[in-house]
């Protein structure tokens, strides 16, 4: 981030991935090995605290075996953002199954498509998109995140490859918008509708 020639009390620019920017001060130089306890802690603390959090939360609601039906039992979408981003951080996959997974608990949830519902994407630099999905995280579509087609009720629909292995699936104003995108730039190859991203072709439908 910073050259070996930086001095304290310098700073620096970045530029973040929502189109602003981070003016960072250099407080201190510390020579590269291992953090004191004190420095360790500003980032092993919250990770503690959230894995605690985390296993209350699904402790409290183990009788409920998808977000929906969280949401559906407290009578509102899930919209309390640490909430979201605690269920994210603990979702993992096994075997084709999924699970909140914690250092004491680990809970299977039930999906019927995919875990991540994707809500919406941007076209950063006309080469690379963006996906964001309801749990508070984004990603980019390329060679690894890429995307699949599934029968699904009568019907072909595309599956995004998300995270490890964890898939999502756009919403349904998401998916016309990238349908939209996909004919108005003639992106049709072989009778199959595709995007383009990170120098890769993403399948999303075919056209009957």
């Amino acid at each position: 981030l910073f050259t070996d020639e930086v001095k304290i009390d310098s700073y620096k620019r970045f530029d973040l991935s929502n189109g602003g920017y981070l003016i960072a001060q250099v407080k201190a130089i510390k020579q590269d090995g291992l953090s004191s306890v004190q420095d360790a802690s500003f980032t092993a603390v919250p990770k503690v605290r959230n894995q605690k959090k985390a296993q209350l939360i699904i402790k409290q609601n183990k009788s409920f075996q998808s977000l929906d039906e969280l949401a559906f039992a407290n009578n509102s979408e899930i919209k309390n953002q640490r909430l979201i981003q605690l269920f994210s951080s603990v979702l993992k996959k096994e075997n084709d199954c999924y699970f909140l997974v914690t250092p004491s608990e680990k809970v299977p949830v039930k999906v019927e498509i995919a875990p991540y519902v994707i809500i919406n994407f941007d076209l950063l630099d006309d080469k690379v998109i963006q996906l964001d999905t309801n749990l508070d995280y984004s990603f980019y579509l390329d060679k690894t995140n890429t995307s699949r087609l599934i029968e699904y009720n009568n019907t072909h629909i595309p599956l995004v490859h998300v995270r490890d292995s964890i898939e999502g699936f756009f919403n349904r104003s998401t998916y016309y918008k990238l349908v939209d995108f996909a004919l108005a730039n003639k992106l049709i190859k072989d009778d199959a509708l595709f995007i383009s991203s990170s120098n890769h072709d993403h399948l999303i439908g075919k056209i009957a």
